[in-house]
């Protein structure tokens, strides 16, 4: 379960608010103009969340890989940061 964690904590889960929101704009404004449906509405919020939190671990994953984040860098200071943090192996 630990291992879980560590790759939701990865892909920094409190950043999906604003992609949730972006895509909430996009279809208010997409149903002033026509058509709104539910499903393909529910089904681009989790697509662009999957996508935001892949693309926030590949970020992590090259910023160690490349020696930009360190320990004594503050973005680990500040949020939990598995990879520099020895908590999820790179590998994987």
């Amino acid at each position: 379960m630990n291992a879980y964690r560590n790759w939701f904590l990865g892909s920094r889960p409190w950043s999906f608010t604003m992609t949730a929101i972006s895509v909430t704009v996009g279809a208010t404004l997409g149903a002033l103009d026509g058509e709104f449906y539910w499903g393909l509405y529910v089904m681009t919020v989790l697509a662009t969340v999957m996508i935001h939190g892949a693309t926030n671990l590949i970020n992590d994953y090259y910023d160690v890989k490349n020696g930009v984040d360190t320990l004594e860098v503050s973005t680990a200071q500040y949020r939990p940061h598995p990879l520099v943090e020895g908590k999820l192996d790179p590998a994987t």
